[in-house]
């Protein structure tokens, strides 16, 4: 008697595989996103605190990052183009350089009083709730429902 697998076992591995492949990498993509998201967001929350100390020395708040006292490693923020508005409140976006399902999604944070940022997922209001880009939102924030802090645009805040 010869032993050894038949041709039909090993399609049915291969084709097990296969199907492990397909549930597991879509899931396997999401925690990437989040992993660099939450990366972003860590790099905006020192940004924030950084803007909120150069206020209370200079009484206004800059766009350059040298006037700025922090500094992060030369690849922190690779995936994600910052922008900061200075009037008339703080606003500090950071933008993901690839888009997330066909949508972009920005890291965005809105200091509307010196003690109090808001900080959040943000995304177009016409992206569809199935979407990827949304259901990364709300992963990361943990919250089910957007707010409105800027017309056209849901966030999805993060508390703590």
């Amino acid at each position: 008697m010869s032993k050894g697998f038949t041709l039909i076992e090993l399609l049915v591995v291969v084709l097990i595989i296969g199907i492990l492949s397909a549930v597991a990498l879509p899931q396997y993509e999401m925690a990437v996103e989040k992993a660099r998201f939450t990366q972003a967001l860590t790099a905006q929350k020192a940004l924030v605190d950084a803007e909120q100390i150069y206020y209370m020395a200079n009484g206004n708040y800059t766009s350059n990052l040298g006037d700025l006292d922090i500094s992060f490693p030369g690849n922190a923020l690779k995936d994600f183009s910052l922008l900061i508005h200075t009037s008339p409140n703080l606003h500090i976006q950071m933008q993901r350089n690839k888009q997330i399902g066909g949508h972009t999604i920005w890291a965005t944070a809105y200091l509307l009083d010196a003690n109090r940022p808001e900080t959040g997922c943000t995304l177009s209001s016409s992206v569809p709730s199935s979407s990827k880009a949304r259901r990364l939102c709300k992963l990361v924030s943990g919250e089910q429902t957007p707010q409105t802090l800027e017309p056209g645009y849901d966030t999805y805040l993060l508390h703590g």
